[in-house]
């Protein structure tokens, strides 16, 4: 998990934060970068072999050039600006990768005018090898995205496939309307699979 990166001039994302928490706890072998560590150079370092990526971040979709979409990570000497840009992202190994997760904002569009289908995000990670990939179409709430990042780790423990899982969760979200009530809150959420 990268969550919460150090980004001068943006808000910190204390959900993310949570976000990694929970995915360590649950998962005992995973790494979590946060704050000042959650750079590009930090995230690479930890790819090799890695079946579930998760990143908590703010995202930026580009629709003129979505493979210009970005996830902005805290700086460091490699990227100064700390800015992880689609285009690069594709480039990556992420053959054993089952799954990658986005929690950031709109991490899941795919289009805009002039771009086919299958843009930004979903096809660099499908470029660059992995399996599938789940995000947003939309800004994110904290506590869904909790929600949604718990149940997914449980599910994949009990081998439930990603749609499924996802299913599943947005149902179980949408059942708690007290919290959320609002059918934005669970339903803007999308999983991209290259059908392996």
């Amino acid at each position: 998990s990268l969550v919460d990166p150090d980004v001068p001039g943006m808000n910190r994302l204390p959900g993310a934060r949570a976000e990694g928490v929970l995915v360590a706890k649950k998962l005992g072998a995973s790494t979590v970068l946060s704050g000042s560590a959650a750079t590009i150079s930090g995230l690479t370092s930890h790819l090799a072999g890695r079946k579930f990526l998760h990143l908590g971040c703010h995202g930026d979709f580009d629709p003129r050039n979505p493979r210009a979409s970005q996830l902005r990570l805290s700086p460091d000497a490699g990227s100064p600006d700390g800015r992880l840009r689609a285009e690069k992202l594709e480039k990556w190994d992420l053959s054993s990768c089952r799954l990658v997760l986005l929690t950031g904002c709109e991490t899941a569009m795919a289009g805009g005018p002039g771009a086919d289908d299958l843009a930004g995000f979903p096809r660099a990670v499908l470029r660059a090898g992995c399996q599938g990939i789940l995000g947003s179409l939309w800004p994110v709430e904290d506590e869904v995205t909790r929600q949604l990042t718990d149940h997914l780790i449980d599910s994949a423990a009990a081998r439930i496939s990603p749609a499924e899982a996802l299913r599943d969760a947005c149902r179980s979200i949408r059942a708690k309307s007290s919290v959320n009530h609002h059918v934005s809150a669970w339903s803007g959420w999308v999983l991209v699979e290259n059908g392996r």
